[in-house]
């Protein structure tokens, strides 16, 4: 009986990725990220978001607001795979960041390396998924021109 649960979960787990909910996407800048509490301690208060960024050391830039659709899934994922298009490109760039805070159902991925700073520099196409310790892509969000990739 208990092995019979253990392959019904794992396949439950293995089974299709679930797409992530879109909220919001829009260019932020340092200042937007400052609490007082990080004026008193001197570290970042993420507040209800995981934070994500593709330059750990850079807080403007371009982010995408996603919330985890599946209650469980914010315990399971321990990366997140950033696929983009830049524009003027047709050449796909990914980068897998490894999830270094308390995993919340809420997450801002920041596209912060230097070309993103300004804010008429936006990716022209984007992919983002959760990836699990097996590898395995739990959940995924793209952008309307990444699902119509030719």
């Amino acid at each position: 009986m208990r092995s019979l649960l253990s392959l019904i979960l794992s396949l439950a787990l293995v089974g299709p990725a679930i797409a992530l909910e879109v909220i919001s996407s829009e260019h932020r800048n340092d200042d937007s990220f400052k609490r007082i509490s990080e004026h008193i301690t001197g570290k970042e208060n993420e507040g209800r978001y995981t934070i994500v960024r593709t330059d750990a050391n850079r807080r403007d830039g371009f982010y995408i607001a996603l919330k985890v659709q599946n209650k469980k899934t914010h315990l399971t994922y321990d990366a997140v795979r950033i696929s983009h298009v830049k524009p003027g490109s047709m050449e796909t760039h990914t980068q897998t960041v490894r999830i270094m805070s308390k995993l919340k159902k809420r997450m801002l991925i920041g596209f912060t390396n230097e070309e993103w700073e300004t804010s008429d520099r936006i990716p022209l196409a984007w992919k983002v998924e959760l990836i699990n310790p097996a590898g395995e892509a739990v959940e995924i969000a793209e952008s309307f021109l990444w699902s119509h990739e030719s």
